[in-house]
């Protein structure tokens, strides 16, 4: 999770009759490229555990899943498997989300191409006897005790103050006691397994449909009131190192598609921190959570009350490079320009679609202006020149709008497809854009002669300009968030 891996959605899923390759091939084909130097953060990486599961397969000779199959055998977990082929469909729990009329929906199982990640299959009975082999030092398996001590230790933490990780287990403060857990989303399922080396005990949880994503925190709240851990004070107010002006800027949860088509998924991950006081002031622009407070602790970290949670801002020479936590996972916020911010994509996204759908009805709006001033035969004896430049303009405009119907749709009908790889219909229509911009090229060109020669009025002169602008501004968007081919396979 150090490695310093891009996220990667396109291709994490594999279609149910696809024939999947050695692990190491899956590993190449599916190289998300980087996007920070190893150790440089802790980023959650599923590519990671799949380059971790090629090394074993390496390292030890044999398939992952033989590999794996022998060594639960060994721990007595029976009943688990990473492949639905050994299990009877009729003991797999299903899973469920809430639908648009509130009634539950059943979610469909996706396979993962991914196959060492998130698709282990288990029954509680295994999970308890995983968790009791967790808690006693991993002894079945065969771990010796300096391996198993290796295991448990910290690996990474960005402070000497923040909880970080151990190896594929991260930490948890819980009320001064060190739980190592690891806990995951998919398909409406939530899971978490969480134990502690120095008491010898543990839990494990699992849902199969929740409206609340924040269950397992305020599980394990219960599970401290049960273990009968006291709750701690909140650290003091101590002087940051910073003035508070050097922490403010906008961020970005780290954890989205940086190279891929599924880039725009990062947009609503924002938080934009600003001076409060004698503090700080976390908000989110997407409205995901209410602002949080955050008050100086010393050094370069901050405390929350409300979720209680520590971060620590990382620092490049004077400015503020990104932010380390640790809330239900381990997470990064990189700093973003303003101009990458919802503040600015979200208005010039509007600004080119409203141009573009507003130049629809401009025919229709031409001719009731010509019609009202008596001038309608003025109107049908127009240059062919600027006849073909108006008609050009209103075309360009219904290509831009068809492609992001076209694109919607797409996207709408073919979302888990894309999530296994990029449809060839897909990324012929992302080629589009391309035409889309020759077109306002076009359009450009043709600018100084409508100014200097065309017997438009100023309102056509100036509408006309601000749809070719309407362009040039949505291609760079496109450009931006990695829609235009050629994709990613």
């Amino acid at each position: 999770h150090t490695g310093g891996f891009d996220e990667r959605l396109v291709g994490l899923a594999a279609a149910p009759e696809e024939t999947l390759p050695d692990l190491s091939t899956i590993a190449l084909d599916q190289y998300p490229g980087q996007i920070a130097p190893p150790g440089s953060y802790y980023n959650y990486s599923n590519y990671g555990y799949l380059v971790l599961a090629a090394i074993l397969e390496k390292a030890s000779g044999s398939d992952f899943l033989s590999y794996e199959k022998s060594l639960m055998s060994e721990m007595g977990l029976a009943g688990s498997s990473f492949q639905l082929s050994d299990l009877e469909s009729a003991q797999l729990a299903r899973s469920y989300v809430f639908g648009p009329d509130g009634g539950r929906v059943l979610m469909p199982t996706m396979r993962l191409r991914y196959y060492p990640v998130g698709s282990v299959y288990a029954t509680a009975t295994d999970m308890g006897r995983y968790l009791e082999e967790l808690c006693n030092g991993l002894g079945r398996a065969g771990l010796q005790r300096q391996t198993y001590s290796r295991l448990i230790k910290t690996a990474y933490r960005p402070d000497p103050e923040v909880p970080g990780s151990a190896l594929g287990f991260y930490e948890r403060d819980l009320r001064g006691l060190r739980m190592l857990e690891h806990g995951g989303d998919w398909e409406g399922f939530s899971t978490l397994v969480s134990f502690s080396p120095e008491t010898r005990s543990g839990i494990f949880i699992s849902t199969n449909g929740t409206s609340d994503p924040l269950l397992r925190e305020k599980f394990m709240q219960s599970y401290a009131d049960f273990l009968g851990l006291s709750k701690i004070g909140e650290p003091s107010r101590a002087k940051p190192a910073h003035s508070l002006d050097q922490y403010t800027g906008h961020f970005r949860y780290a954890r989205y598609e940086h190279n891929g088509p599924l880039k725009m998924g990062g947009l609503p991950l924002q938080v934009d921190v600003s001076v409060d006081g004698d503090g700080l002031l976390a908000t989110f622009p997407a409205e995901q959570s209410k602002p949080i407070h955050l008050i100086p602790v010393g050094g370069d970290r901050f405390h929350a009350l409300d979720p209680s949670v520590t971060v620590v801002f990382q620092f490049d020479g004077d400015s503020v490079r990104g932010i380390s936590g640790t809330y239900l996972v381990p997470f990064y916020l990189e700093r973003i320009s303003a101009f990458e911010g919802m503040g600015v994509v979200i208005p010039l996204a509007a600004f080119s679609v409203l141009s573009f759908l507003s130049c629809l009805f401009l025919p229709v709006a031409r001719r009731i202006a010509y019609k009202i001033r008596g001038r309608e035969e003025e109107l049908l004896n127009l240059p062919e020149d600027e006849r073909k430049t108006f008609r050009l303009l209103i075309a360009t405009a219904w290509a831009h709008v068809l492609f992001l119907i076209g694109t919607q749709l797409h996207m709408g009908i073919l979302q888990q497809h894309i999530i296994e790889g990029i449809p060839r219909s897909m990324e012929a229509l992302l080629y589009l854009p391309y035409g889309l911009l020759a077109l306002t090229v076009v359009l450009a060109l043709r600018i100084p002669r409508m100014f200097n020669s065309f017997g438009w009025g100023t309102p056509l002169k100036v509408y006309y300009s601000i749809v070719v602008i309407a362009g040039v501004v949505f291609f760079q968007l496109l450009w931006y968030w990695n829609i235009v081919a050629p994709v990613r396979g």
